[in-house]
């Protein structure tokens, strides 16, 4: 017997309990599919669940409940694991379904133990600290860093205020759960103070959301609350006060900024985020209609996404902001209908632990607390997305977990052991998967390691070096990892344009290596645009005499692009430029204004491409066009902040 199981399980909740810590640290700062801090945070989190779980499994403690929330928790992330096999672009799908996988693990490393209720405060405790921190450095950006700034939305270590203010609403609810039921007069005054902290730092990001989501959890909350108390017609309107009091405060500090913005969710039809929001959604819907069956792969909306936009939609893309609509599309309707059978499980599952005979109010205030934090995710995924990001999946896990150790208390759900050679087998999944996932996470971070050094040596000209670590790429990042193969199409690239006079013999040699790369990166990533247009790019610069056909084949992928990503500009700069220098000036000029028609990326991309459009009527003899076209960039220019003449 190896000594792993005889540690002490203090030891155990301490480890897993700073693992858990770290790895939701890191998962606040982890942006985008290139990140290596992704690494840290889901190896942290899953070396966490992998101590509890494995301790279980190794003294055969470990259990699993089979009712019928339990199955349709592991039957929804069973499916979403096993929808990475038919998914479009697999690196991307397997790279957010350890996203997603983080939610079970915590909640099997919790129930599955034999001591829930120690594990569930060791992994809490970690937790809690993470959120406290994050409350704290909301209000610190607000007061000090912005200084009550007007209008001002807080909403760093994350992208966007919403995904901050989901963040605060699930520690809020529970914090003011919490606070009605301790009955130690400085416990409640602590609680009840970190309660107001966290409303106040809810209200810095502004997040209309937040405070729709946070009230309906409050209205679900409160009957419990105002009865736990002898006087509950008094403790209602001292709560209400309180609140209004505060929102009071936080608007004459936001200098009426707050009100303001709450005010746009009664101007409904006049507000434009709300219309790019509807707009959003009608694509999203077409695109579930198209892939109602299979779904386009788990977190690949972004590369579907722009060959259904409309031209009134502004929004960046990235997301459906409907998780639930957005899951649907991207893993088929089977996905979509297991979300929502869990989702009703917890509810149906909620009201009868309150209903259940011998229930006290103080019971039913630990079912609620986590609850009504769920509650508040549960409201925000329907209005614009969280469950894709890590900080977020990790206290879902945690609140997931502590709600049905409270409910189970109650309900006492059928377990089954590890007795039996069957179902020792079939335990033993999560933990291969667990492993598995681990793996793999390693293997992606070492590519995305390596990926940045190579980026870093070919920012420098440095070939020799970048050679050397593409070839740690292919041998440690998983097969399905397009980057390195991107690399080698970008060198080809600039070999190319540096080497325009080059014999047919080496350019032809150089054009050869880079299609072989960048279609290996097509393989791996089909509906990637940037792709496709570093191909058409050394199509282009390959030369007719190397590749006879290769600038009829560039145009044809640029028009490929721009069919399924209209709003591509680099693709229509590209095929316009071709189309003009083969003497087209009108259809030339016909590519760039409609890209007119399409909402442009901010900032500099934006004065580029209406100078460009300029350009290209000043060749056709559009002179009128390119005056107005020019007058136009230069007061879109100012209002980024720079000229024309001189951008940043």
């Amino acid at each position: 017997m190896p000594l792993f199981p005889h540690l002490r399980p203090l030891v155990i909740e301490i480890l897993s309990a700073a693992l858990l810590a770290t790895g939701f640290g890191f998962a606040l700062f982890t942006y985008g599919t290139d990140d290596l801090k992704y690494g840290a945070a889901v190896l942290g989190v899953l070396a966490a669940c992998g101590l509890c779980l494995g301790r279980s499994m190794l003294l055969r403690e470990f259990s699993l409940p089979l009712g019928m929330t339990a199955v349709s928790l592991l039957s929804f992330f069973s499916y979403l694991l096993i929808s990475v096999l038919w998914s479009s672009i697999p690196y991307i799908s397997a790279y957010f379904i350890l996203i997603f996988l983080l939610i079970p693990f915590i909640w099997l490393a919790v129930v599955g133990s034999a001591r829930p209720l120690r594990v569930l405060c060791g992994l809490l405790s970690g937790g809690c600290l993470v959120m406290i921190a994050v409350m704290g450095w909301a209000l610190y950006q607000y007061i000090f860093l912005f200084g009550g700034e007007n209008g001002v939305r807080v909403k760093h270590p994350f992208l966007d205020p919403n995904n901050l203010a989901v963040f605060l609403n699930m520690a809020l609810l529970p914090l003011v759960a919490f606070t009605f039921w301790v009955r130690d007069k400085r416990q409640i005054a602590a609680l009840g103070l970190l309660s107001l902290l966290f409303f106040v730092a809810l209200l810095a990001t502004n997040s209309r959301t937040a405070l729709v989501s946070a009230g309906a959890g409050f209205v679900v909350l409160l009957p419990f609350l105002i009865r736990q108390t002898r006087h509950p017609g008094l403790v209602a309107l001292l709560l209400v006060a309180t609140i209004a009091c505060v929102v009071l405060l936080a608007n004459l500090l936001m200098e009426g900024a707050l009100f303001a913005y709450m005010q746009a969710i009664l101007n409904f039809e006049t507000s434009v985020s709300m219309q790019d929001r509807l707009a959003l959604w009608l694509s999203s819907l077409n695109i579930f209609k198209d892939y109602l069956w299979t779904g386009t792969g788990l977190a690949t909306f972004f590369y579907y996404y722009p060959q259904y936009r409309q031209p009134t939609d502004n929004s960046d893309g990235y997301f459906a902001h409907m998780d639930p609509l957005q899951i649907g599309l991207e893993t088929g309707i089977v996905g979509y209908l297991l979300l929502y059978l869990f989702l009703t499980c917890v509810l149906m599952r909620t009201i009868g632990a309150l209903r259940a005979p011998g229930q006290t109010l103080r019971d039913n205030l630990l079912v609620l607390a986590p609850f009504t934090g769920l509650l508040t995710v549960c409201l925000h995924m329907h209005m614009t997305f969280c469950l894709y990001l890590p900080a977020i999946t990790i206290p879902v896990g945690l609140l997931l977990s502590w709600w049905y150790v409270a409910t189970n208390h109650v309900l006492k759900d059928h377990r089954v052991f590890m007795r039996s050679r069957i179902w020792a087998a079939v335990m033993t999944l999560p933990m291969l998967v667990l492993l598995g996932g681990s793996l793999w996470a390693l293997q992606a971070t070492a590519g995305i390691y390596w990926n940045g050094r190579a980026q870093a040596a070919f920012d420098q000209n440095d070939q020799e070096t970048v050679l050397r670590y593409q070839a740690l790429q292919y041998r440690w990042s998983p097969q399905s990892y397009y980057r390195p193969y991107e690399q080698a199409a970008q060198m080809s690239l600039v070999w190319l344009k540096l080497h325009r006079s080059a014999s047919v013999a080496e350019r032809k040699v150089i054009l050869t290596q880079g299609l072989a790369a960048v279609d290996a990166a097509i393989k791996r990533q089909p509906r990637h645009g940037s792709l496709r247009n570093l191909k058409a790019m050394i199509l282009y610069l390959g030369g007719e005499d190397a590749l006879p056909g290769s600038r009829a084949q560039a145009i044809e992928i640029l028009r490929g692009i721009l069919r399924i990503d209209p709003m591509m500009i680099e693709a229509r700069i590209g095929l316009s430029t071709m189309l003009r220098e083969q003497g087209q000036f009108a259809m030339s000029v016909r590519v760039m204004e409609e890209g007119m028609r399409w909402p442009r990326p901010k900032g500099v991309p934006d004065v580029n491409y209406i100078v460009a459009t300029a350009k290209a009527h000043l060749a056709a003899g559009n002179r009128e066009r390119h005056d107005e076209l020019m007058a136009f960039a230069a007061q879109r220019a100012l209002y980024y902040g720079f000229t024309v003449t001189s951008q940043p």
